[in-house]
């Protein structure tokens, strides 16, 4: 299939509140790539059922599936689609601020979204590669990433602390909902047959009385339990941690354009230092300070030391700290 492929493909997963948009956006900033937020989990339906259902569970597409889903990717779509838009090398694209107008329009007024489409819609002449990031969960990923067939498959990492204290503020600000009842049982189930938490975690009692906390770690265990296996099964994929990007992101972000074969230019460049507090944004984003994909110079990737018990620190570890050293000694040996 993957002689049909008309466009290269990067996909990036990560576990929700990983700092997974915004090292998007830093991929994004390239003048060659496209980016598509979330794709499978809010346009599917552009699919069809019987593709997007082939997409979840056949391990594999035909070639003429593979056209229907590339199609869909290829649209542009005001929930896909999100800005900052930068400054790109081909077209209407090199003119971020009349994207950004009619994305709006678009937005505010749904009737114009096939307009928007018409207007930025990808083609076969120009050499984009487009990003998928997604953050849902990855129990069908293994069959999407062999229907997607991705020319790079990245994983970013955060500490467990940081990602699950943004979860915590998230359900007291109302940007998120609460674990509801059903999904801790669930956690409960699939942990109870994990085999990280047979091998690492057999003393953990896996009951009813645990508290929000501890839910949110054994789902970031979880979680990076399969991205591990993936990161196992396909030679593509490459790990990054949030926190070492944030701590030297020109350096990191060399390294990463340098494995996708990304030139860095001056919207890099700029991105990089209005996403670290160093410039100020020319660019808007499709976010409040929540969602933001910038960091001003106020911003602690560590607040959750001071914001967090040591009891509550404690006991995420007790949970994840062996999977973040399993993560981190794979990264290291690849």
């Amino acid at each position: 299939m993957g002689d049909n492929k008309n466009i290269p493909i990067f996909l990036l997963m990560g576990f929700p509140r990983s700092g997974t948009t915004w090292f998007s956006n830093l991929i994004n900033s390239s003048e060659s790539v496209i980016y598509r937020h979330e794709l499978i989990g809010r346009n599917h339906g552009m699919m069809g059922d019987r593709v997007f259902s082939k997409l979840k569970y056949a391990n594999g597409l035909s070639s003429s599936d593979y056209e229907v889903v590339e199609n869909v990717i290829k649209k542009a779509h005001v929930e896909t689609d999100k800005p900052p838009f930068f400054k790109k090398k081909y077209g209407l694209r090199k003119f971020p601020k009349i994207q950004y107008f009619f994305w709006s329009l678009a937005k505010v007024f749904p009737r114009a979204s096939g307009f928007y489409n018409r207007l930025y819609r990808l083609g076969n002449n120009h050499d984009w590669k487009v990003l998928i990031k997604e953050t849902r969960s990855l129990t069908d990923m293994r069959s999407m990433i062999l229907g997607l067939d991705p020319n790079a498959l990245l994983f970013l990492v955060r500490k467990p602390q940081a990602t699950i204290l943004s979860h915590i503020k998230g359900v007291k600000k109302k940007k998120m909902s609460p674990l509801p009842d059903k999904v801790k049982n669930r956690l409960r189930i699939e942990a109870s047959n994990s085999d990280y938490f047979k091998t690492h975690l057999s003393h953990k009692k896996l009951d009813a009385e645990l508290r929000d906390i501890e839910y949110y770690a054994i789902n970031w265990a979880l979680y990076h339990e399969k991205a591990l296996a993936l990161k196992t099964e396909f030679s593509s994929a490459s790990i990054y941690f949030y926190d070492e990007i944030m701590e030297n992101p020109r350096k990191e972000i060399e390294h990463i354009f340098s494995n996708l074969h990304l030139e860095i230019c001056d919207e890099v460049e700029t991105y990089i230092a209005q996403s670290s507090g160093q410039k100020s944004n020319y660019l808007k984003d499709a976010g409040d300070q929540y969602y933001s994909v910038y960091r001003d110079s106020s911003f602690n990737k560590d607040s959750w030391k001071d914001e967090l018990t040591q009891k509550e620190i404690d006991l995420i570890d007790s949970y994840c700290s062996t999977m973040y050293e399993k993560l981190s000694e794979l990264k290291a040996q690849s």
